[in-house]
């Protein structure tokens, strides 16, 4: 499915995908879409600060979901590899640092399944509004679903993330 941004949006997934690749991962997760909202400072931010969101304790939390979610030395161990003597033979072999440029060179990323259903909502409450185009706003509101890491995240902070959602989807 190919979704029709704001360029606001579409500024802020690009955001969200420079992220991911700066941090090695996998895919564009939920928390780059997040994290790239707040860092861009628009309408999304702003909703979020009126209603008391922390907005740095907010960012540590995506990051945190993030980086447990990455693919890392610990748990290649738990199933026999030993990530560090890998790179070492793989450097032995090739030269220094040839596992990072393999990683680097195949680097198209997708986006997780999470961050294409949280584009998806977007995308019908955007169609349900009567228009096409994904904002700031309908992605914040995506990302606030109940159930969603932002969601645990906000709500960690004592604020409702339902009541966020409302602000941020209401006419106006």
């Amino acid at each position: 499915m190919i979704f029709r941004l704001t360029a606001e949006a579409r500024g802020m997934a690009g955001r969200a995908y420079e992220l991911a690749v700066r941090q090695k991962a996998r895919s564009v997760e939920e928390g780059h879409l997040l994290i790239a909202l707040i860092e861009h400072d628009g309408s999304a931010a702003r909703a979020l600060r009126d209603e008391g969101v922390d907005l740095e304790r907010l960012i540590e939390g995506a990051l945190a979901a993030l980086a447990d979610s990455t693919l890392d030395g610990e748990a290649l161990a738990c199933v026999g590899i030993d990530l560090g003597a890998l790179k070492r033979r793989l450097d032995a072999s090739f030269s220094a640092g040839a596992l990072d440029r393999a990683v680097r060179a195949r680097r198209v990323l997708r986006y997780s399944p999470q961050a294409r259903q949280a584009l998806e909502v977007a995308h019908r409450q955007a169609t349900n509004l009567g228009t096409s185009k994904i904002t700031e706003q309908l992605l914040l509101a995506s990302l606030l679903r109940p159930g969603r890491v932002s969601s645990v995240l906000v709500a960690d902070q004592g604020i409702d993330p339902e009541a966020v959602r409302a602000r941020v989807l209401a006419p106006g």
